[in-house]
């Protein structure tokens, strides 16, 4: 996800963003290519196939509007994993974005955990977690604003139970792409890099301590290489605003 955590912008009341759930299966072409062309803004090493493969294997699109057209869009994939003895719930995100003119703004964060309540009311008493493949800081940075708990972090024990978790996913999804020494995720031809301005932490990005986490546990993000994180998606692993949204969404919003 390279994301929302910028200088805020501030919009008219007749320009309020606005977001909607969309099914991937029924994306059409003109979505597709707006899709795309927001996406090719940010992202070196993309084409329009591999893209449209990508977004067709996920559930569903997250959209943010402003005026009548895409401005950011997310997409994810529910999966049940098997995980001695449990059938757990894996969020996955894919390819993430907003317009650099509104980074600061939080529709989309907002309407992505209330739409993660209502997944988790879908399957009630189902555990749920996040995997989320970081090539920026941007995206990694969304992890300890929503979640108290996650790897990877620093000062978390390196053999945890969610760390040999996201190690089983990530291995089932990446095979020998993935390596569980390092957490982070290699390919063998680009699948996507930060392009441009947007790969190097501005100054005043540099003096968050999220920023520093993710570039000392993925060196290579230069390149595209993307770190593998994971996270519990429960009230009790939330903190307070990401817990009322997902809450709004998981009592019926």
């Amino acid at each position: 996800m390279t994301k929302l955590m910028a200088m805020p912008v501030t919009l008219a009341p007749t320009q309020a963003l606005r977001s909607k759930v969309v099914d991937a299966a029924g994306c059409d072409e003109l979505l597709l290519q707006d899709l795309f062309a927001l996406f090719s803004r940010y992202y070196a090493d993309v084409d329009l196939a591999r893209f449209s493969a990508d977004l067709r294997a996920k559930d569903f699109i997250l959209l943010l509007e402003h005026s009548g057209r895409v401005v950011g869009f997310t997409t994810a994939r529910l999966f049940p994993f098997d995980w001695r003895g449990e059938t757990i719930s894996v969020l996955f995100s894919g390819d993430t974005i907003v317009d650099h003119a509104f980074w600061g703004e939080q529709e989309l964060a907002q309407a992505w955990l209330t739409q993660v309540g209502r997944l988790a009311r879908s399957a009630p008493g189902r555990r749920m977690v996040w995997l989320l493949i970081a090539k920026g800081h941007r995206t990694y940075r969304y992890l300890p604003v929503f979640a108290r708990h996650y790897v990877p972090r620093p000062g978390q024990p390196e053999a945890s139970e969610l760390t040999r978790l996201r190690d089983a996913i990530a291995t089932a999804m990446f095979g020998e792409q993935f390596d569980r020494n390092s957490g982070v995720i290699r390919f063998a031809e680009p699948q996507g890099r930060l392009a441009g301005p947007w790969v190097e932490p501005t100054a005043r990005e540099l003096r968050i301590p999220a920023v520093a986490e993710f570039m000392a546990a993925n060196p290579g993000f230069r390149r595209g290489d993307e770190l593998a994180c994971l996270c519990e998606l429960g009230p009790e692993n939330m903190r307070e605003r990401a817990r009322r949204w997902y809450q709004d969404g998981h009592d019926g919003g």
